[in-house]
């Protein structure tokens, strides 16, 4: 018979970084938020204390960054806004949406899509 192979072996350690990745997985800030304005993006999370935001060059020629937050924080955000803003009836609609496609959001992939996008190694924490 044949040994048995353990794949994690062959498999490059994970940095501090890439952990966070794929502990929670990355959003584009505006998709988390459901803001546009990215100035009312990070005034809405100064005001809930969402300090972690992760900075990505958008390709090698680029001078644009990318802002994205964990998947987590996002959906902790959207959260603390439903229980303490006034908000009409189709923004809680979008934030419940919103919270629940990020819920169920594979990880994976949106760690692809995001390195599709972003320069390797350009992660300016």
């Amino acid at each position: 018979m044949g040994d048995v192979v353990n794949l994690n072996d062959y498999r490059n350690e994970p940095s501090e970084v890439n952990a966070d990745i794929v502990s929670s997985g990355l959003v584009p800030l505006e998709f988390a938020t459901g803001i546009t304005d990215r100035r009312e993006c990070f005034d809405k999370l100064a005001q809930y204390s969402i300090d972690t935001v992760h900075v990505r060059a958008a390709g090698p020629q680029s001078n644009s960054l990318i802002y994205l937050i964990g998947i987590q924080n996002a959906i902790r955000l959207n959260k603390l806004i439903l229980e303490h803003e006034e908000i009409d009836e189709e923004e809680i609609e979008q934030r419940i949406d919103l919270i629940q496609m990020m819920e169920n959001m594979n990880f994976n992939v949106m760690e692809s899509l995001v390195e599709s996008y972003c320069v390797k190694g350009s992660l300016l924490n």
